[in-house]
């Protein structure tokens, strides 16, 4: 008999709202973690060609995945010259990335957490 496995989910709040909230955030376990994981997976390709072949794991395959229709956002935004105060073209990306994030995440989560949130 297999145990079913109940996960707490908390709804996410935005917390970093200023520049002075930046602290809070680089001092917190989930920058430590989000850094840490990112540290790994700088040391886990140094070295490595990347003409390499293997096999991807699905989950890895969405992850890149993401970072493509990202990438294409991005691509499809042309930055505009002389702003003086940031560039209004990473306002637009960011409200497009805020509009289809919740579809991405979705497509990262399992059948049992898809329903989190709502």
């Amino acid at each position: 008999m297999t145990e079913e496995i109940v996960t707490m989910y908390q709804q996410p709040i935005r917390r970093v709202k200023s520049l002075g909230d930046m602290d809070g955030w680089t001092k917190s376990k989930a920058y430590s973690d989000l850094l840490g994981f990112i540290t790994a997976l700088n040391t886990a390709v140094k070295g490595k060609s990347y003409k390499f072949s293997y096999e991807v794991d699905e989950k890895m395959r969405k992850v890149v995945e993401l970072f493509d229709f990202i990438l294409k956002d991005l691509e499809a935004i042309p930055l505009v010259e002389n702003q003086r105060f940031g560039n209004k073209a990473f306002a637009e990306l960011g409200k497009n990335i805020i509009a289809k994030s919740e579809n991405w995440i979705q497509n990262f989560l399992p059948e049992n957490m898809k329903r989190c949130g709502y």
